[in-house]
């Protein structure tokens, strides 16, 4: 199955939502599939769109990476210059980001390249919690607080 980058305005990309991560250099991103798109300038800066044969939508982008969500983020200049960056993939299943990863990874394969889902990227932080003594797990969850 293939996947292939689309400006079809007709395609309903809403109902989405973030299934997956991606760590790979922005440029790389552009020079395969073009400039990015943008899409809110509040919390994304830029975004591609993605079809797969059976009309199964993907995106890819940069959601609140830039001083564009928050001021002390990086700008988009910098955002876009970084060797490697954090990237969301939206879509409305893990499946179809698998199948995405699938078609995507051998393109990057000579570059900085990581995909994850959300659910595995849970599963491994959960691993990473349960080896904790419980002090060190006490501190962990003082610290999530704090972000929130």
């Amino acid at each position: 199955m293939g996947f292939k980058i689309t400006n079809d305005t007709d395609t309903n990309f809403g109902g989405t939502y973030q299934v997956a991560l991606i760590k790979a250099n922005f440029k790389d991103l552009e020079n395969l599939f073009g400039p990015a798109h943008e899409d809110d300038n509040h919390k994304v800066s830029g975004v591609w769109y993605f079809v797969d044969d059976d009309n199964n939508i993907i995106t890819v982008y940069d959601w609140k990476q830039t001083t564009l969500y928050d001021a002390s983020g990086y700008t988009i200049e910098q955002f876009r210059n970084l060797e490697v960056a954090e990237f969301s993939v939206g879509s409305n299943s893990n499946e179809t980001a698998n199948l995405f990863n699938e078609w995507l990874q051998p393109q990057l394969s000579s570059k900085k390249y990581s995909f994850i889902t959300l659910k595995e990227y849970r599963r491994k932080v959960a691993q990473i919690y349960d080896s904790l003594d419980e002090n060190n797990q006490q501190s962990v969850l003082q610290l999530i607080d704090n972000i929130y």
